[in-house]
């Protein structure tokens, strides 16, 4: 526990969120991917025929299965599927996210993400997700704003309630309430998810939180 707590006390102190992302997030938009894959039929059938369906599905399978050795080709049948109004053209957008994150290009994984935030037709989940994501990247971002929108997205019925609580505690972190991002990861402790990782972080998150505001009282 005190092992993990240093590492994250070391990393967010370093480059605050981005380091976070770095080390932490990328099972965020891994497995949202593999969870996506899953829904992008059902989004697609609302307003595509069966063959077209058929046709992007196609496309979009050839493109992962290609992309380790065909890397531009992969990347062309992508950046094809992402200019159509299909149920592919976001899942597209979110594997180029990935892929530009993994090489280090946070301009360009920003970019796409951004992209899926202004899809109008797409389902708020998606939209909600993309966001939730470029805050994840963007260490810039602007905080009260950045916390605004994390208010929203942490509503009780919203799937990524409990990353946007977790990110909201980072974003209290940097702006030093100290007091309230405790809270705020104690209540994700409290939530007792089944999922033993993100457990173990905000319970070390929380103590770090708890540490920072009794240090902020003797300063």
């Amino acid at each position: 526990m005190s092992d993990l707590l240093d590492e994250l006390k070391e990393d967010l102190h370093e480059e605050q969120l981005q380091q976070f992302w770095k080390k932490y997030g990328n099972w965020v938009i891994g497995g949202v991917i593999a969870i996506l894959g899953g829904t992008a039929c059902g989004v697609a059938w609302q307003s595509w025929s069966t063959s077209k369906q058929s046709e992007y599905a196609t496309a979009y399978a050839s493109a992962i299965s290609i992309e380790a050795d065909r890397l531009d080709e992969s990347v062309k049948i992508l950046e094809d599927l992402s200019q159509k109004s299909t149920g592919f053209s976001f899942l597209a957008k979110f594997h180029m996210a990935s892929k530009a994150l993994r090489g280090g290009d946070k301009p360009q994984a920003l970019k796409h993400l951004h992209a899926v935030t202004q899809m109008g037709h797409l389902d708020p989940v998606y939209r909600d997700l993309a966001t939730l994501m470029s805050l994840y990247i963007d260490k810039d971002a602007n905080v009260d704003a950045a916390l605004k929108t994390l208010d929203r997205i942490s509503g009780e019925n919203n799937p990524w309630r409990y990353l946007a609580l977790e990110l909201k505690g980072l974003f209290l972190m940097k702006k030093k309430e100290f007091a309230l991002a405790q809270a705020t990861f104690e209540g994700l402790v409290a939530a007792n998810l089944p999922v033993q990782a993100f457990h173990h972080r905000v319970k070390a998150l929380a103590q770090w939180a708890k540490e920072s505001a009794t240090q902020s009282k003797k300063s």
